[in-house]
């Protein structure tokens, strides 16, 4: 066997063995743009809500009742156009179709729920949030069928201005009332 020949044979080896010891790992593109693995553990959560006296300005020049989705993932995230969904109503699973937006490694997109239906530029909802405590649902669409990505429930708001809030960040913890931090960590 010459030099050339043992190279190739070592290099297939190399490439089989990553094969067979990944075969349960799905691989994603640096920038995620392609579909997120389905296997329960998708990357953005529902993080954190405001659904009475929300001081946080919009475009729109008002304030208004937020959510706000996190990329729990060591890397971007794109969320691709008539893939995303978010809802308060269980029955209407593609309430809200999410356009298409890029959210950093570790970082948050803020989504207004106020019934304005908008995108751009700012995100604006076909829905309110209920101050009386409702819940909220995001859904991911993957070749055509639904699949449920993350949801909470709150329970009537006492507090103006309050959120609540998963501490950690992406945690199953949530702790009402919590100071708000619309686009950056729950402190």
């Amino acid at each position: 066997m010459n030099f050339k020949s043992f190279s190739i044979t070592v290099g297939t080896l190399a490439l089989f063995a990553l094969v067979s010891c990944t075969d349960d790992r799905i691989f994603n593109t640096p920038d995620n743009t392609n579909n997120p693995p389905i296997n329960g553990n998708l990357p953005l959560k529902i993080n954190e809500t405001v659904a009475k006296g929300s001081l946080l300005n919009t475009d729109l020049g008002n304030t208004s009742d937020w959510m706000e989705i996190y990329n729990s993932s060591a890397s971007a995230f794109t969320m691709q156009a008539g893939a995303w969904f978010v809802t308060d109503n269980p029955n209407d699973q593609e309430k809200f179709e999410l356009p298409q937006r890029t959210i950093a490694a570790g970082d948050f997109l803020v989504i207004f729920c106020d019934d304005s239906n908008r995108v751009s530029p700012q995100i604006h909802t076909n829905f309110g949030l209920s101050s009386a405590g409702e819940s909220l649902f995001l859904y991911y669409k993957n070749n055509g069928e639904l699949q449920l990505a993350d949801s909470m429930s709150f329970d009537p708001q006492t507090f103006d201005n309050m959120s609540n809030a998963r501490k950690p960040d992406g945690s199953p913890n949530w702790v009402y009332p919590s100071d708000p931090t619309p686009g950056d960590s729950n402190q």
